[in-house]
């Protein structure tokens, strides 16, 4: 009698096929070594100055950065990080917190309307195509509000 050889049950393109996966993915890629690199680009410590003052405020409605309004900015941002400070301490890693959760429950979106618009195929591969884009990780990495838009 020959044995045959048959691949278990959990095998990679099975996983690859997991929405769970690609969420796991994209959130691992979003958020590691963020609290590693200094606010840098010209918009990320506006945001998280604005932040900033709004909490010493007390005042979430009204956002400024040095005294001056900045009302040009959906306000979400600065709620959403300044709910980080709360759980994580005031620092690059929670002021771009939610711009890591956003890219990545944006690439579960894609996967859900790839789905339903397509088929599950269809779905996987556009969510894991943006998963793994350059523009959307770069801007998951960035305390600013086009991750959040993008969602």
């Amino acid at each position: 009698m020959k044995w045959k050889w048959a691949p278990p049950a959990w095998t990679l393109r099975r996983h690859l096929a997991s929405p769970v996966l690609i969420v796991l993915a994209s959130l691992t890629i979003n958020l590691i070594g963020n609290d590693r690199i200094p606010l840098w680009d010209r918009d990320e410590p506006r945001f998280a100055t604005a932040t900033r003052e709004m909490s010493e405020r007390g005042d979430w409605i009204v956002p400024t950065f040095n005294g001056e309004l900045r009302p040009d900015k959906p306000i979400l941002i600065y709620w959403l990080m300044g709910a980080a400070y709360e759980l994580f301490g005031e620092g690059t890693f929670a002021a771009r917190f939610f711009s890591g959760i956003a890219g990545a429950a944006a690439c579960l979106v894609t996967f859900y309307l790839g789905s339903a618009m397509f088929c599950r195929t269809t779905g996987l591969l556009a969510a894991w195509m943006l998963a793994l884009s350059p523009m959307l990780i770069v801007e998951s990495k960035l305390a600013t509000v086009d991750a959040v838009v993008l969602l």
